[in-house]
């Protein structure tokens, strides 16, 4: 409709992507080129995971059309299968028997077919997407199916995508022997604001469109304060965006044209929000349903692409260049003194830990302790300061002092310039506020390396010490045999550990020694909170 007015060929920001407008911000370069390194290597399995909307399937799917005839690639999106179901799926994709029901028959098959595969030379590739919905037991096949191959060579390569809760999962203790066969993590996440911008540009050059300045720099600031440089929502805002110039007839955009924008396809006209005052709400129920539509929408026709990388500097724009503060935090909502408030915040802590939710028929009562021990997790509740909460970097509910003796219950997922990421949607709260009204108490839930009391300490012997000293010879502060007795050594490591951490070097392995021991083990999975 507006391509003849703005003299383009085409509609740049279609939310089903054409590989040619593919472009690559720096963590989607590096697993760009991961995914590649991993597959000359044939290094076994690799693990790529990203939030909602960050460009995975754009990447698996444009990394396919990369390979050469010498790669047959079994893609399995969004599977909802049991480990027979996985099998039939796999085969068919590979175009060999896939109809029994019976896994020693499609076992066997598969096998044959890869040993074929081998023989002439062709490297056979399963890649899953959407495998934060495999349950365990499928997961276990997938494991088990790393099993085929030869004296010299695994037959078949596996890359699991999907989001963060992929992480968790393989971070659970049943899922360990699969967790120590994954060679290589990739990770993506959105765009900064220079990338967002040379995205935008991008798109519209390819579109036909280089001639233009439609996107002044203020226009560009406000994009991406909505969209967080989500490749999805950016495509949603201009295309709408400019959609909005051809009905005005203007060839530049304005903020107050783009704000208009951002409210039509989130749904959210000026009203009160949650937390007082008249402005353009937090979308939430409708334009949150919205936005998945779009993000659902956007992946590869399958046809060979060739990647573009659109120069990263800014320079290179023709726009002043911009310094973009983050969106302001807001000030604490009623919820967070809610009745609901500390099963709301348990909940978002559980969910980064990928286990299931707090049942409140059954659970509404139950002590965090409790909860969490139902979940094969801990439960710190103890008094720290602002400066063990940012080391430890565990998800972490801060108690909170209120007016009238109300107790407030923050969850905290992630740490800003000026602010705190709460995991609630659109909400965001001032530090100064948070620390001011903390009491210091947290909760923090976590998944210890040993059955072991709060306290490890000097004369303690048994499986639990032999862990303890394990997990210190990994980090290299222990560097006799293991030998499950809490002496003198094991105590000095303890106490030089926790001086180069910044903990109480008392020498004993109490919560917050364990919790950071883990925290900086390689070979364990765990959710932290995000620094912005």
């Amino acid at each position: 409709m507006y391509t003849k007015f703005f003299w383009i060929k085409e509609k740049p920001f279609n939310l089903t992507p054409d590989p040619k407008y593919l472009y690559l911000g720096k963590s989607h370069q590096e697993s760009y080129a991961q995914l590649f390194y991993s597959v000359k290597e044939n290094v076994g399995f690799v693990v790529l995971t990203g939030e909602v909307g960050t460009g995975k399937t754009t990447i698996c799917r444009s990394f396919i059309n990369q390979l050469g005839d010498d790669y047959r690639v079994a893609y399995i999106f969004n599977p909802n299968h049991n480990d027979v179901q996985l099998l039939q799926s796999l085969n068919k994709e590979l175009g060999i028997p896939y109809e029994s029901t019976e896994k020693k028959g499609l076992e066997d098959a598969l096998y044959a077919h890869l040993l074929e595969q081998k023989s002439a030379g062709k490297r056979t590739i399963l890649l899953i997407d959407e495998a934060q919905n495999l349950s365990p037991e499928v997961l276990e096949q997938i494991r088990l199916l790393s099993n085929l191959e030869t004296e010299t060579q695994k037959l078949m390569q596996i890359i699991l995508v999907g989001q963060p809760e992929l992480d968790f999962m393989l971070g659970s203790q049943s899922l360990r022997q699969l967790r120590q066969r994954v060679s290589v993590w990739c990770r993506l996440f959105p765009l900064n604001y220079d990338e967002t911008a040379q995205y935008i540009k991008h798109r519209m050059e390819m579109a036909g469109g280089a001639h233009l300045d439609i996107f002044t720099p203020k226009v560009l600031k406000e994009i991406y304060k909505f969209s967080k440089g989500i490749p999805r929502l950016i495509n949603l805002v201009c295309d709408r965006a400019l959609l909005a110039a051809y009905s005005k007839g203007v060839r530049t955009l304005d903020v107050k044209t783009v704000k208009e924008c951002i409210r039509d396809v989130t749904g959210a006209p000026p009203s009160r929000n949650l937390l007082g005052g008249v402005t353009g709400r937090v979308v939430a129920i409708g334009g949150l349903a919205l936005i998945l539509i779009a993000v659902s929408a956007w992946f590869f026709d399958g046809r060979r692409s060739t990647v573009v990388v659109a120069p990263p500097p800014m320079a290179k724009l023709e726009v002043a260049p911009v310094k973009i503060a983050p969106p302001a935090p807001q000030k604490p909502a009623d919820a967070i003194y809610s009745p609901s408030a500390r099963n709301v915040a348990a909940n978002i802590l559980l969910a980064k830990w990928g286990v299931e939710g707090i049942a409140e028929k059954d659970e509404a009562a139950s002590t965090m302790e409790q909860i969490a021990e139902k979940r094969n997790l801990k439960c710190f509740d103890g008094r720290i300061d602002k400066v063990l909460l940012e080391k430890l970097a565990y998800p972490a509910i801060m108690l909170l002092n209120g007016e009238d003796g109300k107790k407030g219950y923050l969850p905290v997922v992630g740490f800003t310039k000026d602010g705190l990421s709460t995991g609630i949607s659109g909400l965001e709260i001032e530090s100064e506020w948070a620390f001011k009204n903390w009491t210091g108490d947290v909760l923090i839930f976590w998944r210890d390396f040993a059955d072991a009391p709060d306290e490890l300490r000097k004369g303690a012997f048994g499986d639990d010490v032999a862990k303890l000293q394990t997990n210190l010879k990994k980090l290299g502060y222990f560097t006799i045999g293991v030998n499950g007795t809490f002496g003198a050594k094991t105590e000095r490591a303890i106490k030089r550990f926790q001086q180069e951490n910044g903990l109480n070097p008392d020498g004993m392995a109490g919560e917050t020694t364990r919790m950071m021991i883990l925290g900086k083990l390689q070979d364990v999975k765990i959710p932290r909170i995000s620094t912005l």
